[in-house]
């Protein structure tokens, strides 16, 4: 500042936003010149509601960094699983960082449950089939069979032999579809 000599610098800029830059400038309240000086690389995060596979991910990375910060913990449960899938996410990763902090305080170092997360919204109110119809078709099937499968996986314990005869089909579908789905099966000792 002030000077008149050049300073070689050797830096990377890194620019994140939740609009659609090109947009912006096309409407002109974001500068053209800009757009092109920072624009070199572009990478688009869609939001977490639409990776549903990312979630347990990052809450499961979320409680153990907690863990380190002194609280203990055990594990999530399956219906806590269930819950923060069919969460909608409208603050993202940061929202689900807060929800699982949270959780880790409630829970008292025990297990995670469902309203450890979302202390204050009834169960029941979450979990009717309402909270479906806002999504689409893909994603709210994708939904419904991952709180599906994971209530059933909960309930035999891992077990996709026993989820699949209850389901009523074959082993091989369920398991591709658990695959798909990106649901991690924890089973217990003793399940086959």
């Amino acid at each position: 500042m002030g000077g008149e000599e050049e300073i070689p610098v050797d830096v990377r800029i890194l620019c994140a936003t939740n609009r659609d830059l090109r947009a912006e400038v096309e409407a002109k309240r974001f500068r053209e010149d800009l757009y092109y000086r920072i624009g070199v690389i572009f990478v688009n995060i869609p939001p977490l509601r639409e990776r549903l596979e990312d979630i347990l991910l990052l809450a499961e990375h979320f409680v153990r960094q907690c863990v380190g910060q002194g609280h203990g913990i055990a594990d999530i449960a399956p219906e806590a699983i269930a819950a923060l899938r069919q969460y909608l996410w409208p603050g993202n990763v940061r929202e689900l960082r807060n929800v699982m902090e949270r959780a880790v305080l409630l829970s008292g170092g025990e297990t995670i449950g469902a309203s450890h997360c979302f202390p204050q919204v009834p169960l029941s109110a979450s979990g009717g089939p309402e909270r479906y119809f806002d999504l689409p078709l893909k994603e709210a099937s994708d939904r419904f069979a991952a709180d599906y499968l994971m209530r059933l996986l909960a309930k035999y314990g891992g077990d996709t032999q026993k989820v699949a005869d209850h389901a009523g089909m074959h082993v091989a579908h369920i398991r591709r579809k658990v695959r798909e789905l990106g649901i991690q099966v924890r089973r217990r000792r003793g399940a086959e």
